[in-house]
C-alpha cells in the first residue's frame, strides 16, 4: 500500500483504494466496551469496520482518552498517551489467531518514524465517517494536528479522496522538467530548420532572378 496512489488496486480484495476507504467511511461503528475497568483504571472502546479494520480506544473514569490504536489495511497508527504519534505494519497473519479486542502492539512492526502515508490515509478515513462520536472524532482531532504541527516534513493535498503520494509527484515534476527540456531542444532545432530555409530559399530567389 505504501507504493502508488489511491486509484491502486489492492492486490488482497481486488478493490481500489477509493472504494476501500469508502466502505471503511461509512461501516465503521462503535460495537462493544468493556463492562469494568482494569487494574490501571482503564476500559477499551471497540470500533470495527470494514476490511479487518479497528479502533481501540482506552479510556479512564472521568471518559478522558487515554491512547488509541488503530489498524486497517495491514497499517496501524498509535495515539499514545502524551499525544505522540507512531505507525507500523500489522502483523496479518498472527493477528487471525488472536482475540481483535486486544492491545495489538506485540503485532505490530512499528516504523522508524511516522509515516506519513499512513496517517493521510487514516485521516481520509476518519474525514468521512458516517457515524461521528467523541472516539472518531478524537482520532481524527489528534491525526490531523499532528499533521499540521510536522507539515514541514510532508506535503500535504486537500483532496484527501484524490490523493497523490509525494513520489508519484516528484514523478510528475521529473516528467515536467523534461518535457521543458525536450520542448526547448525541438524549438532550438525549429528555429535552426526555419533559419536554413529562409537562407536556402533566399539563395534561390537569387540564382532564379539575378543570375
Amino acid at each position: 500500500m505504501s507504493e502508488g496512489s489511491l486509484s491502486q488496486v489492492d492486490e488482497s480484495s481486488g478493490l481500489s483504494y477509493h472504494r476501500i476507504i469508502d466502505d471503511i467511511s461509512n461501516s465503521l461503528r462503535r460495537i462493544d466496551t468493556d463492562r469494568e475497568y482494569d487494574k490501571s483504571g482503564l476500559r477499551r472502546v471497540w470500533h470495527q469496520g470494514d476490511h479487518d479494520t479497528d479502533l481501540l480506544s482506552w479510556v479512564d473514569k472521568d471518559g478522558n482518552i487515554l491512547s488509541q490504536q488503530l489498524s486497517f489495511l495491514e497499517r496501524s497508527v498509535i495515539v499514545n498517551a502524551n499525544g505522540a504519534l507512531q505507525t507500523g505494519t500489522l502483523n496479518v497473519e498472527k493477528r487471525k489467531s488472536r482475540l481483535r479486542m486486544v492491545h495489538e502492539t506485540d503485532l505490530i512492526k512499528l516504523d522508524s518514524k511516522v509515516d506519513f502515508q499512513t496517517l493521510e490515509l487514516a485521516q481520509s478515513i476518519f474525514s468521512q465517517v458516517s457515524i461521528r462520536d467523541k472516539y472518531t472524532r478524537h482520532f481524527f482531532d489528534t491525526v490531523t494536528k499532528y499533521l499540521q504541527t510536522d507539515s514541514d516534513e510532508w506535503t500535504h493535498l486537500t483532496d484527501y479522496t484524490g490523493m497523490v503520494q509525494l513520489k508519484d509527484l516528484e514523478v510528475k515534476k521529473k516528467k515536467k522538467k523534461q518535457l521543458i527540456i525536450e520542448g526547448t531542444i525541438y524549438t532550438i532545432l525549429g528555429s535552426t530548420l526555419l533559419y536554413y530555409l529562409i537562407q536556402g530559399g533566399y539563395s534561390l530567389y537569387i540564382f532564379l532572378f539575378y543570375e
